[in-house]
C-alpha cells in the first residue's frame, strides 16, 4: 500500500503545482489541494513498508483426493440401483 500511497503523494504534488501556476485555476481551491496533499503525505509518512506477496509454488502443491467424495464423483455417471432409491415418486402438477 505504501507505493499506492508514494504515487499519490507525487500526483498530489504535482496537480498543486500545476494549479498554483494555472491563471484559470480557481485559486480558493489551493487549500483543499494543499489540504489533500499533507493528508497523504502523511499518512505515507506513517505507513508501514510494503511486503512483497507470498509467491505459491505450484509445482509443490498437491491435492489428496483419496476422500469419501471420491467414489460418488467418479460414479456419478453409472445407473441408479433402484435398490437404494427410497421415499415416494417425484410428482409435477400444473394448475
Amino acid at each position: 500500500m505504501k507505493a499506492e500511497l508514494q504515487r499519490a503523494t507525487e500526483a498530489l504534488k504535482v496537480a498543486l503545482h500545476c494549479a498554483i501556476d494555472d491563471v484559470n485555476f480557481n485559486k480558493s481551491h489551493l487549500s483543499e489541494l494543499w489540504r489533500h496533499y499533507n493528508g497523504v503525505a502523511c499518512i505515507l509518512e506513517s505507513c508501514a513498508e510494503d511486503t512483497p506477496p507470498p509467491s505459491l509454488d505450484y509445482d509443490a502443491i498437491s491435492f489428496d483426493y483419496s476422500n469419501e467424495y471420491t467414489d460418488f464423483y467418479n460414479n456419478a455417471a453409472q445407473p441408479v440401483d433402484p435398490g437404494i432409491v427410497q421415499g415416494g415418486q417425484d410428482v409435477i402438477s400444473f394448475s
